[in-house]
């Protein structure tokens, strides 16, 4: 509240009190009010100030300490230099609890001081700005900056972590940034940052990775990169500045930019040199195979072969024995040969599939043959005159496909049980189904079971003669064949082996 002017003031009184009541006016949304020394008390205030500080009790009359006590020992010095001195002055951020709609929350203010005279005397004007939205957008702001960086610090450290090649390039081809495995790569210093990327590669060109021919610089996937096409581990062979060899696989892809901002994109380098000498060590390992190590076991089987079965007088009895099972351990040990070869020829995409109209029928029939005269096993299958199903097919490949799916079955089921063979069509395509009563396959495994040298480990400890490359090399046939070869769960116990084949097309 406002003093009232007596009629015993004088005109200077009473101007000066006409200029404190304009100070603390009213209509003011700021609270506003006027601190007099020594004690310091409220000797006017407006209603803003009034509702802010709002007490059983009005707030001219009080002193500092008891409107402000959390900062009157903090505003008094200051009141004193605003009076000394008369020059203005702000205390930042006072926060105090305030009743809101909400509740009671804590509020931020601004303190502005001015001083004010009152005819001889000096006081200060005491201006209150509520700054709570400021300094909450401002902590807001603030906690958003210190996030952006620490995700910036994050993706620096993966950046400069990465063991593949990675740098950033403008659409001149300008180097932005560049981490160390790509510095090492292409044989530059990283303090080339912001120079052209072409020329710190100076007499660095890209080979093809088999023909050892030099690309074209329009084939380079910087140069596709830098007119907005991705690039996915394209291989080449790089000579770098340094005078290195290095098989790479890069990949490109541009970077989003805000609008008006240039153009930039990423360029990685994935050094795969160790890995394309292990592709070469393995290939020469194959060759060592194929003419070291399969040639010789043809020819102790031709040798074989010349042996008399009836020993006559030409050797013991008990020989003609030794014999049977040196040659069937030799036919094991090719057929293993034989195995691995045909992985690797799946593997490098080598496998001849010549396609001709076969009955599948047939293919089954002769398969089974071996099976039913030996008699280990029951076998149900299909009637002999069984219709004929017509597929696109390689006889060899169908033949050695069916024959490890019939012979998996006798493997891994007890003697004596049954193993029941079907064959059917749906009008597009041929089903061939083996089930048999063995273990099965355990559910996490059904998948696995095709992968190239893996046995689940239900059977691993107690069937010998396979490397786990049957399945592997017979799923790659049936998908050869534009088929497919998949694993089931027999209901009661043991697995259920389905290929499907595409019917030849009328």
């Amino acid at each position: 509240m406002l003093p009232k002017l007596s009629e015993n003031s004088t005109a200077d009184e009473c101007l000066t009190q006409l200029r404190l009541h304009a100070i603390v006016a009213g209509q003011s949304p700021l609270p506003m009010a006027v601190f007099f020394p020594p004690k310091y008390r409220c000797a006017m205030a407006n209603p803003a100030f009034e509702e802010l500080f709002k007490s059983d009790y009005p707030v001219v009359g009080k002193g500092l300490y008891d409107i402000l006590p959390e900062t009157a020992a903090e505003a008094i010095p200051l009141f004193e230099e605003v009076l000394r001195f008369g020059l203005s002055r702000t205390i930042d951020d006072v926060a105090r609890t305030a009743m809101t709609p909400g509740g009671l929350k804590m509020r931020h203010y601004m303190v502005i001081l001015s001083r004010v005279q009152r005819e001889t005397d000096y006081g200060v004007l005491l201006t209150i700005i509520d700054t709570t939205e400021r300094v909450l957008a401002a902590k807001q702001t603030q906690h958003a900056l210190d996030r952006a960086e620490q995700s910036s610090a994050a993706w620096q450290a993966i950046f400069e972590a990465a063991s593949q090649g990675l740098a950033v390039v403008d659409e001149n081809l300008n180097i932005v940034a560049m981490n160390r495995a790509a510095a090492e790569i292409l044989g530059v210093l990283e303090d080339e940052v912001g120079q052209k990327l072409e020329p710190r590669l100076g007499r660095s060109v890209l080979h093809h990775p088999t023909t050892g021919e030099p690309l074209k610089r329009s084939d380079y996937p910087a140069t596709r990169a830098a007119k907005g096409k991705y690039v996915l581990n394209f291989p080449a062979t790089l000579h770098n500045r340094a005078g290195r060899a290095i098989d790479v696989l890069i990949s490109t892809a541009p970077v989003n930019s805000p609008p008006g901002y240039p153009r930039r994109f990423v360029i990685t380098w994935q050094d795969v040199t160790n890995l394309r000498a292990l592709e070469r060590a393995k290939n020469n390992f194959m060759m060592v195979i194929s003419h070291e190590l399969r040639n010789p076991l043809q020819v102790i089987l031709g040798l074989m072969k010349l042996v008399p079965k009836d020993p006559g007088q030409a050797y013991p009895s008990e020989m003609s024995n030794y014999l049977d099972i040196l040659e069937n351990q030799v036919r094991h040990l090719n057929s293993l040969v034989n195995e691995i070869l045909q992985g690797y020829q799946l593997d490098s995409g080598r496998l001849p599939i010549n396609l001709e109209p076969v009955n599948l029928a047939d293919v089954l029939r002769q398969a089974m043959a071996p099976y039913l005269i030996r008699g280990t096993r029951t076998w149900v299958g299909p009637e002999p005159d069984a219709e004929e199903i017509l597929v696109m097919g390689d006889v060899l490949r169908l033949s050695q496909l069916i024959g490890n799916l019939l012979s998996n079955a006798v493997k891994y089921s007890p003697e004596g049980t049954i193993i029941e063979v079907k064959l059917s069509t749906d009008g597009s395509n041929a089903f061939l189904k083996v089930l048999d009563q063995g273990r099965g396959i355990p559910a996490g495994e059904l998948e696995r079971v095709f992968e190239g040298f893996y046995r689940p480990a239900n059977v691993a400890d107690w069937v010998s003669g396979s490397i786990g490359l049957g399945l592997y090399i017979s799923r790659a046939t049936a998908r050869a064949h534009g088929g497919d070869l998949w694993a089931e769960n027999r209901d009661g116990g043991g697995t259920v082996m389905c290929l499907r084949l595409p019917l030849l097309a009328e």
